[in-house]
């Protein structure tokens, strides 16, 4: 379930896992020129590219819920796997709003704090065939590669262009063969939805992100810890269950992502 509902579990982002509270992840930081043309017995040009590194912190989350003894004992139906999906629902809903508004300080970096700003929209609620070519276009050719490019949007946006495909022209939303919605593309890029995201309807949104998710790091210690206390609410008739997971996240390459505005 978690897989299904979290745009980085959908996307080629990098995922690392530690024990530690954090994790340095080395990135580019000022690329290679290209090569030299260099004469016979003539020095080679040194010119090289830096790098730096990317500090993703581990941040704690949490959820506590309280179950009657009652209910656990006269429960007939199959209440653990049922939570199971309810907390692997919740943990979806988690990593997609840090991984997408995280203001990268006091929470993990969102994509949208860590991306450039592209081009605008010239009228709120709509979005034309042109706008979304030259949105495309901002993000360089050596980041532009297919598997590991994708669009990110929330889900009325997605269905918005859907909608407008046939007047546009199949070249803008192409529905994929075997007719799965979850696998349609924009422009032959995968589209996965983000309600995150605010919706093309919203003046000034960020509405639609692109970029090569490759730049964008994910690091967690690995599972879910989910414990159960029996004696904490007992005077109440209660047994309390408490999960945590711990996430972090940021964009590893600033140029790599690029955000559509809407029209004020």
């Amino acid at each position: 379930k978690r897989s299904l509902a979290s745009w980085v579990r959908q996307l080629p982002v990098q995922h690392f896992q530690t024990q530690a509270d954090h994790l340095l992840v080395p990135t580019e930081n000022t690329s290679h020129t290209a090569f030299v043309q260099t004469a016979e017995a003539v020095a080679y040009n040194e010119d090289e590219g830096t790098v730096a590194q990317k500090n993703l912190i581990l941040y704690k989350y949490t959820k506590m819920q309280k179950l009657n003894e009652e209910f656990i004992m006269y429960n007939t139906t199959n209440f653990e796997s049922w939570l199971v999906q309810a907390l692997a629902r919740a943990e979806a809903v988690t990593e997609n709003t840090i991984f997408t508004t995280g203001i990268g300080t006091t929470a993990p970096e969102g994509v949208l704090v860590g991306a450039t700003v592209a081009n605008t929209t010239a009228t709120t609620d709509i979005i034309l065939p042109a706008e979304l070519s030259a949105f495309f276009g901002y993000l360089g050719a050596g980041y532009n590669v297919q598997s590991e490019c994708g669009v990110l949007m929330a889900n009325v946006t997605k269905w918005y262009l859907r909608g407008i495909a046939a007047s546009a022209g199949a070249f803008v939303y192409q529905s994929t063969p075997d007719g799965m919605i979850s696998n349609d593309q924009l422009l032959g890029y995968k589209i996965v939805v983000d309600d995150d995201l605010e919706p093309y309807t919203t003046a000034s949104a960020k509405c639609i992100v692109f970029g090569n998710w490759n730049y964008y790091g994910v690091v967690e210690k690995p599972g879910m810890i989910v414990q159960r206390n029996p004696y904490l609410y007992m005077a109440t008739g209660q047994i309390g269950l408490f999960a945590s997971i711990f996430r972090g996240g940021g964009v590893l390459q600033s140029e790599a992502f690029y955000y559509l505005t809407n029209h004020a």
